[in-house]
């Protein structure tokens, strides 16, 4: 008897000493973030961003109804909350359809008055969160749209709208310091739709940040 319980407590002490020399669980990862919290993020990297204007150049291939290429230049504004414009200067026929069509992707402060927004379940793996925003306007000629944001950065990188007709319009985004805040600095656009399409990439110039934008760049009268 002494014999057989000296060998049962011997292999409990062999499992005490197993059970403490195994690795404690490392800590809980924490809880992915929502499309809310990055919203959120995004919209306090912007913080005392209140209005941009900037130039920019546009390097375009149309390659329907015609294969031309043309260049143009143009000036971007933006005033908070959510008044923006791209007034280009002297506009080709061909180009009509472009000018009409390059999308504005507007902030992440706007975002949730035009799409109702959500995070798809991300991979780990990548470098990125990637929010689909489905418009509320259920008059609106956009399916949905998908928004890339760098996880680094909250910065967002690429962003692409899906059309009820098919159309689509890809941008890339690259972008670059300006003051304290990440801009774009380089766009590439690629858009198809029924009538035309085309390949266009916009190169930034230097940014004016936080000066009066005029009231003309919004169609209004100084002073109204």
């Amino acid at each position: 008897m002494r014999g057989k319980a000296s060998r049962i407590w011997g292999l409990a002490l062999v499992a005490l000493m197993m059970v403490g020399a195994s690795p404690s669980p490392g800590p809980t990862a924490s809880a992915a973030p929502t499309a809310a919290d990055i919203l959120s993020r995004m919209v306090a990297a912007r913080k005392g961003l209140d209005s941009y204007s900037v130039p920019v150049h546009f390097d375009v291939k149309m390659h329907r109804p015609l294969g031309v290429s043309m260049q143009l230049d143009g000036t971007r504004y933006f005033e908070r909350p959510d008044k923006q414009a791209l007034n280009m200067r002297s506009v080709p026929a061909a180009a009509k359809a472009f000018q009409q069509m390059t999308a504005s992707l507007g902030t992440a402060e706007t975002w949730p008055n035009t799409y109702d927004i959500t995070l798809v379940p991300p991979d780990p793996s990548a470098g990125y969160y990637e929010l689909k925003g489905a418009p509320k306007n259920s008059s609106s000629t956009v399916d949905h749209i998908l928004i890339d944001v760098a996880k680094d950065t909250l910065a967002p990188i690429r962003a692409r709208w899906f059309y009820h007709n098919g159309s689509t319009i890809d941008m890339t985004i690259e972008n670059a310091m300006a003051g304290q805040y990440l801009m774009p600095k380089t766009e590439t656009l690629d858009l198809s739709f029924p009538s035309f399409a085309g390949h266009a990439v916009g190169h930034y110039g230097d940014y004016s940040l936080n000066q009066p934008i005029p009231a003309s760049v919004w169609g209004q009268k100084s002073g109204s």
